[in-house]
């Protein structure tokens, strides 16, 4: 198969649903000679923040000369950005290889999900590369997710714990947590951030099941020391004049975690200069976490917020950086998201508010999003393409006295992000 026609598999492969469990993987891995097995993974779970997490530690690895692998869900930009050696994304070429490879395999043995071949495709492609180390993010949950067939990851590192995904996972933040929890394996260090004493007590009980040490990276323990829209410098503990460019003081907590991770790993011998570790810190990029598309007159912003604890933090980020400020929103959304409770958390602040059906068959229709929209805020508009709405946005916003005044902020989905960046991409060119 060439990509187009790989593409085509795994998109016939969608229409047959998901199943959760791990006996497929197994099954198919050992079929490849279990190419997991000697790979030194660190597994990041966890509700919001693992992306951040997961770009601080891939960053300060690679300051620190190694080779890394890098495998996520969902790709925001590019379907090739799902797995990354030191930052270079995997090339169509080797995707189209892969996947026959593992295609061929899977209608011998036993059909996979799409998420079951792209695991095993990054286990495959980041064993036969020679990585040093490998950093995996969970698709769902956590016990049952297809990356959890790993046997003694370096660390198992949660992120922050919220509500998502409810009608798989469990319906309160405990049943989430437990999902989760099922990361953490025996006599493996697990690394988490600081939780309600709820949720926290369900990964300590993990951790005294499975004998493993547990290490929480408590943000309240960061001292922060200057902060803008572009950087945030603060101290944690032995780390002094850590500076992070990703934006929002949220992302204080998600870096005190990558820095309690990268101290785990220096505890087992993994050498980590502390130049390393302020160059990784900084450099971490990771898109569409309120990250500026324009800086000009009137600045632009993308973000992934689509649960209702990411809102609340884009809300205080907002409020933040920009208060004072008129916003214009670009609201896109899914169908089985608590959508509701993420424009109860964000709609009033608006001036002008445009929706958009996001490119997923999960997607809820822009008419639908407008009429929940207008519950809250009536000065809304449903736009028929993204291009419609960018370009309505930046008209609305230019039409007043002052065009400074406002801001452009475009959330809701991750699954619309990579289309967003083209469209911006494009106006950019257009306008050079």
């Amino acid at each position: 198969m060439n990509y187009s026609e790989a593409m085509d598999y795994l998109n016939s492969v969608a229409t047959k649903g998901s199943i959760y469990g791990l006996e497929t993987m197994r099954l198919l891995l050992r079929e490849f000679g279990n190419p997991q097995d000697g790979l030194k993974c660190i597994h990041v779970a966890g509700t919001n923040g693992k992306g951040s997490v997961i770009a601080f530690i891939d960053s300060v690895l690679r300051r620190a000369g190694y080779k890394t692998g890098r495998y996520i869900s969902p790709a925001v930009l590019d379907y090739c950005e799902k797995i990354q050696i030191n930052g270079e994304y995997i090339s169509e070429e080797d995707v189209a290889e892969l996947i026959t490879e593992i295609k061929e395999v899977a209608e011998k043995i036993k059909e996979a999900t799409v998420f079951e071949i792209e695991t095993i495709m990054a286990f495959l492609y980041f064993a036969r590369s020679d990585c040093d180390y490998v950093i995996l993010e969970t698709g769902l949950g956590g016990a049952e997710d297809a990356t959890n067939v790993i046997k003694n990851p370096l660390a198992s590192v949660i992120a922050s714990i919220s509500m998502d995904h409810m009608n798989i996972l469990g319906d309160t933040l405990e049943e989430i947590a437990s999902c989760k929890a099922g990361i953490i394996k025996e006599n493996c260090p697990a690394v988490i951030m600081k939780q309600k004493p709820s949720v926290q007590k369900v990964f300590e009980d993990r951790c005294r099941q499975m004998n493993s040490k547990l290490t929480v990276a408590d943000y309240d323990m960061a001292t922060v020391k200057s902060e803008d829209i572009k950087y945030r410098r603060f101290d944690y503990k032995e780390f002094e004049d850590i500076v992070i460019s990703l934006t929002g003081r949220y992302q204080i907590n998600n870096a005190v975690l990558a820095l309690e991770v990268i101290k785990e790993l220096r505890t087992i011998g993994i050498d980590i200069s502390d130049e390393a570790v302020c160059e990784g810190m900084v450099k971490a990029d990771w898109p569409a976490r309120f990250s500026c598309l324009d800086d000009g007159e009137v600045k632009f912003f993308a973000d992934g917020a689509h649960n209702e604890d990411a809102a609340r933090s884009l809300r205080e980020t907002m409020l933040q950086y920009f208060d004072g400020k008129k916003f214009v929103f670009i609201m896109g959304v899914l169908a089985d998201k608590e959508y509701e409770k993420v424009i109860a958390l964000t709609a009033d602040m608006a001036e002008f508010i445009i929706t958009i059906t996001p490119p997923s068959p999960r997607a809820l229709d822009a008419e639908q999003l407008k009429m929940a929209v207008s519950k809250v805020n009536r000065n809304v508009t449903a736009a028929l393409t993204l291009k419609e709405a960018v370009l309505g946005a930046y008209e609305y916003a230019k039409s007043g006295d002052d065009a400074e005044d406002y801001v452009i902020v475009a959330f809701g989905s991750l699954s619309y992000m990579g289309d967003l960046y083209r469209v911006m991409d494009v106006r950019k060119a257009e306008r050079s």
